[in-house]
């Protein structure tokens, strides 16, 4: 998930013990299919704390999907963007908020770099 509010991004530090720890992500919800719908996906959000209502949320249209071979797995991402009109009460205390021109500066898993890179975002450093 990518939330963005007021020209600024929510990012994570992994901590966990496996071949992207110390690297960044977007915060991360796992489901057991890529195509999950947005009325479901939604309700996950709200359960999670991570939106709340009455709407204070836009979300973008047109998900998109990466992958990534490791050796033991393929990763598949799908990666939705959303604009946060006000901050959620519910965000864990482990996500930062930076801007999105200092997203280069922060280390991604190769799948991230790929969205990254598709959506021009590592272009708009000055």
């Amino acid at each position: 998930m990518i939330f963005n509010y007021d020209g600024s991004v929510f990012i994570q530090k992994r901590e966990e013990k496996d071949i992207w720890l110390h690297l960044y992500q977007f915060p991360v919800v796992e489901a057991t299919r890529l195509d999950l719908d947005w009325g479901a996906l939604k309700q996950t959000l709200l359960a999670k704390g991570w939106l709340e209502e009455p709407a204070a949320f836009v979300p973008r249209v047109g998900a998109k999907s990466f992958q990534q071979l490791l050796t033991h797995q393929v990763i598949n991402a799908r990666f939705w963007e959303m604009d946060l009109l006000t901050l959620p009460t519910g965000i864990p205390s482990d996500w930062q908020l930076i801007p999105r021109a200092a997203l280069s500066k922060y280390a991604f898993p190769k799948v991230i770099d790929r969205y990254l890179q598709d959506k021009g975002l590592y272009l708009e450093l000055g």
